[in-house]
Formats: structure tokens, sequence, C-alpha cells
């Protein structure tokens, strides 16, 4: 049995224990670090929305472009600050691992002010082909890298100005709330946004110890069911014993018990927040070493036996996110499939598509429709890797035999 399910939070019980500390400390941590050129919030979708708000009071009509898959937070924030004549929609490869900026794109007249990149399945997109915009529209580049590459390199590329992460329950840096904005050195008007962001934020409902404390008290469940494998393996085995349908009891947990705010999420977060997010910046290479070392365990297995099929994406680089996902043609079929031998999976609940239409849409739409969440390597031992790539296996031999 694979006792591991299709989300963790990414921290040893000592430092899901330090978070709880941080509410006693009085140490004070700014909202901005000007050492470190970086700003701190209660959510990536916070600071997203704050850097949109000031951006477009400053620029009058602005055009940008984005990546067909979003968040879904991101992709609503994007459509609340810009009308869908204002958005361009970036071609991507078959593989979904790298950005194509087409004839149209370039020799259009219209100036892109704002290009919005984000990085998909723990590994930074190709964004080569962004070089030739950055040459004819110097537009500011901003990309969202929490399933982006190593954290050591804040940014993926040299053409990004900006950088977000969010240090969310399920993130890296996983601080259980939170969000960062990095922001380049060498221009007097970057940094300057950089203070009005800060000023922003600061007028915001001010987020109290007591709303702190109840938002870790209710995590302790979730980290219990998420981390802990004799957990795991206990209720995987009920649902078998009882016959209860595990992928509909993933599904109605992971809705209802988010690690983030639907709504109301633009706080100022208080300092035991501002706290766990520096502790765990510090903490970052443990968790990206563990993640690694499976990551590169479970690739080579799954080239070995012939399933990159399924891993389109994948370049030679660690699969840096605590998210494992799969393509597969019937998603249905595989879930299905796994569902039945109590492997737990989900239907992709990270990446949306924008609500209007544009050229690419149909192909982006069949290859969101194929995403599957399985389950996560990072609190998998290398037996049940095997036996994962062992089930992979088989389906894929069952799939091909329906032909």
């Amino acid at each position: 049995m694979i006792s591991s399910i299709v989300d963790t939070l990414p921290l040893s019980f000592i430092d899901f224990i330090y978070h709880f500390v941080f509410l006693l400390t009085s140490k004070k941590t700014n909202l901005v670090d000007d050492k470190k050129l970086r700003l701190y919030g209660s959510s990536s979708r916070s600071l997203f929305y704050t850097f949109l708000d000031e951006f477009c009071e400053n620029t009058k009509t602005p055009n940008i472009l984005v990546t067909p898959l979003q968040h879904t937070s991101f992709r609503d924030i994007i459509e609340h600050f810009f009308e869908p004549e204002q958005i361009t929609v970036l071609p991507m490869n078959e593989e979904y691992n790298r950005i194509i900026v087409t004839d149209d794109i370039l020799n259009t007249n219209k100036r892109y002010d704002l290009c919005i990149v984000t990085h998909l399945f723990g590994q930074d997109l190709d964004t080569t082909a962004l070089i030739k915009l950055d040459t004819e529209h110097r537009c500011v580049f901003l990309e969202d890298r929490v399933q982006g590459g190593e954290f050591d390199m804040i940014y993926s590329s040299d053409i990004f100005h900006y950088s977000l992460y969010s240090c969310g329950m399920d993130k890296k840096p996983c601080a259980l709330g939170g969000g960062i904005l990095y922001s380049r050195t060498g221009n007097f008007n970057r940094m300057n946004m950089i203070k009005k962001l800060e000023e922003r934020i600061k007028t915001y409902k001010k987020e109290t110890i007591t709303d702190r404390y109840l938002f870790l008290i209710k995590k302790i469940p979730t980290y219990l069911v998420y981390n802990v494998k004799l957990i795991i393996w206990i209720v995987i085995s009920m649902f078998h014993i009882l016959g209860i349908n595990l992928y509909k009891f993933i599904t109605f947990y992971r809705k209802n018990n988010p690690g983030f705010m639907h709504n109301g999420f633009n706080i100022n977060p208080h300092k035991s927040t501002l706290n766990s997010i520096e502790y765990s910046i510090n903490n970052i290479k443990n968790i990206e070493k563990i993640q690694a070392n499976k990551c590169f365990f479970f690739m080579i297995s799954i080239e070995k036996n012939k399933l990159l099929k399924y891993f389109p994406w994948y370049r030679d680089t660690p699969l840096l996110t605590v998210y494992n996902t799969i393509t597969v043609k019937d998603r249905r079929d595989f879930i299905h499939y796994m569902n039945r031998r109590y492997i737990p999976v989900i239907d992709n609940p990270t990446y949306k598509l924008f609500n209007f239409d544009y050229p690419t849409k149909e192909d982006d739409t069949r290859f969101n429709n194929s995403l599957v969440y399985i389950p996560t390597l990072y609190t998998m031992n290398y037996y049940e890797i095997n036996e994962l790539i062992e089930n992979i296996c088989a389906y894929s031999k069952n799939s091909i035999k329906n032909i």
C-alpha cells in the first residue's frame, strides 16, 4: 500500500511546532527586507493583486502577455484588472515546458507593458523566446515561481524583474501562510514600486495574533492526515475495508480545507507570520534535497520503463514541487483505475484557463483536462515509489490492450 496522498506539508514535526513558537516571540520582522530586495505579504495572491493594482494605476490602458495555465486565483485577478482585448496568451510547445513567441505577437502594433509567467510542474519554463519581447517592447517581466526550480536562483532567468513565491501550506518555502515578492537591484523605479506596495499592504486589515493562532490550529488535522504515514495508512486501509471512495473523499477534503483564503486575502500579516516566512526561507534547502533525490529516483525508473509520455515536460532536472502531476489522454479512466487500487489521485485542481477565447485555447484545454495529481513523492519511501511506478506501468499496458 502507498501511504502517501496528493498533498503534503513539506515540514518536519519540529518545523511545524516552530510556527506556533513564533506566536510567542517578540522579534519584529519588517514587511520589506531592503538588503535582500524582497517584500513579504499575507499570500502570493495578495502580493499579486497589490502589484497589479499599483501597476494599473500608473500605466494607462496596459496590454499584457500571460502564459495559458494559471492558478485559479491568479487567473481571476488578471481578469479582474484587464479586459480580454488587453490580454495576449502566449503559445506553448507540445510538452508545455517552453514558451513560444510567434511573429503575430512580435509584429503587432500593440505595445506590451507587462508579461506574467507562471511556471509549471516544479521546474522552470524555457523562457528564451521572451528575450525578443524584451528587445522590442521593454516591458516589465514578472514570474510566479512557486512551482519553479531551485530557490537559490531567485529568478529563473535574467529577463525577469520580479519573482513571486507562495509560502502556503503545501508550497515552497512552506511557512503555513505568507508570500514573497523579489525585485531586481539597480533600478530606482522598481525599488520605489516595492515601497509603494508596502504602503498599500499597511492599509490592509491587520492580521491579529488570534487570527494567526486559529489559522495554525486548523492546520493540525491537515498535518496529521497529510504527513503522518501511520495515519495515512490507517485512513486508506479503513477506506479499503469499508469500500469508501478515496477519490471522492480527497476531493471533498481538499475543497473544504484549502491552505489559503478564497476571499478577503488582502491582509497586513502579523509579525509571527513574517517570522515564519523568514524561518522557512532558511530551511528550504532541506526540502529541496529530499524532493530532488526522490524525483530523480522516480524519473529514472519512469524513463527505464518507457513511461516518459506521461511526463512530457521533464527536462533532466528535478521537479521541485510537492505535487506529482501526470498527463493521461483518458483522465476519467486513469482516475478510476488508480482509485480502485486505493492509490490517491485527484483531477488537476491547480491550473485554470482564461474565460475568453484565444487562438491556442483548444490545445490548452485538451492538455489541462489531461492533468491528474498522483501521490506526492515527498512523503513516500522508495518501495512506495516503485509500487506507484508499477501501477502506472500496469495502467499503460492495460490501456494499450484496450486500443
